[in-house]
This record gives C-alpha cells, structure tokens and sequence, in this order.
C-alpha cells in the first residue's frame, strides 16, 4: 500500500506479469530460427519441425480454456507456475530429442501446454483481476506490449547466438547455448515469484471484492 493513499502498488503485478508474457512469446518467436538447425542435427526434414509447431499451437489454442477454469477455480499464481515448469520441461525435452517424436512431445505437445498456462489468458484474467479499475487498462496494455518486447529482443538475441555456435547436435544447440534452459528457468522464477509478491486479494472495485466486504446476510 502507498502510504496515506489507500492505493496498492501494482508494480509487482506489472513486473512478473510483464516478465512472463514477454518470456512465453519471446522464446516461442525464436522456435522460428531452428528449423534448419534442427534437420541438419536430427536428418528429420523441415516439414517434421512444421508439424511440431503446428502441434504445438493446436495444444496451446485447445489448452487455453481449460488454463483460464483451472486458474478460476483454484489459483492463477499456481497455474502459471505450473505452465513455467511444463513450458521448461518441454524444451529440456525438445532439446534431448533424437527423432521427430521427441519432437512432438516436447515442442508440440508440452511446451503448448505450458504456453496455455502461462501466457495471455491466464496472465491478462489475474491482471485484470487484480488491478483496480482505474489502472487495470495501463496494466493490460504493458503486459501486452511485453508481449511483443519479448519478439524484439529475443529474436534478434538468439539469431545472433546462433550465428556465432552455428549448427552442431541438437542436444548440443539447446544445451550448449544454455540461453533456452537460462529463459525457461527464468520463466518459472517469475512464475513463482507471483506467489510472493501478488495477493490474490481481488482489487477495490470487482464484485468479488465488495462481495467480500459487505457483511453477510443473517
């Protein structure tokens, strides 16, 4: 709380939720820069890394609506946590792979469902959530434009990395340049610090809160 403004600061709310949606979109943008990496290293052909990120969007639009009610019915900071350590997972597992159903698994399947939990949908409803009104348009809109932020430094940051290791084995890629598990571990510190740094307290002006203000009913 501000002193003698009975405002709380949304700095922290700003901060993680901006972190976690310019990291989600951030390392999904730079996917693009891999395809010919990853046919020379694993022989598996550019249209088996097509259809892993095909996968990987089909899981992420389908998961989105089952994120949002997990977040809903129990908690957004868990959700997103979770959706940090599957969408860390899936590139750990994407980076050991050795054949297109490593692939799949990993960049397709659960990197889509960690994008589902820790992106746009779950990271703007918590915003909003917990925002008052009068900051809730300044808030979203930041963490938006994070979003894009994210394209902007992380693309260019990893095409540049590349050109400097250049091609090798996957494994070596994607544990060599530590930059993906450097971002995912990144990713589910910011996550979790939403545990520790935003209440879950709905702001002054939901329904939720007055809800909860107003004496019950005898």
């Amino acid at each position: 709380m501000h002193p003698g403004t009975g405002k709380t600061s949304i700095a922290p709310i700003l901060i993680t939720g901006s972190i976690i949606t310019a990291l989600t979109l951030g390392v999904r943008a730079t996917m693009g820069l891999f395809p010919d990496a990853i046919d020379r290293a694993l022989d598996v052909g550019i249209g088996t890394v097509g259809l892993t990120v095909a996968l990987q969007n089909l899981v992420w639009g389908l998961g989105q609506p089952l994120a949002g009610t997990i977040a809903d019915r129990f908690d957004a900071a868990r959700t997103l946590l979770v959706g940090a350590i599957a969408y860390a997972g899936g590139l750990l597992v994407m980076g050991a792979a050795n054949g297109p159903a490593g692939l799949h698994l990993g960049g397709g399947v659960i990197v889509g469902l960690g994008m589902s939990a820790a992106a746009f949908a779950v990271v703007l409803s918590s915003m909003s959530r917990l925002v008052d009104p009068h900051r809730r348009s300044m808030a979203l809109g930041v963490a938006t434009a994070c979003g894009s932020l994210g394209h902007f430094v992380l693309v260019p940051l990893t095409g540049a990395f590349l050109s400097s290791w250049g091609g090798g084995e996957i494994r070596e890629l994607t544990g060599s340049y530590d930059l993906w598990w450097w971002l995912a571990a990144a990713l589910g510190v910011a996550a979790a610090a939403i545990h520790f740094s935003i209440s879950e307290e709905p702001a002054p002006g939901r329904p939720e809160h007055r809800r909860r203000a107003s004496p019950s009913a005898a």
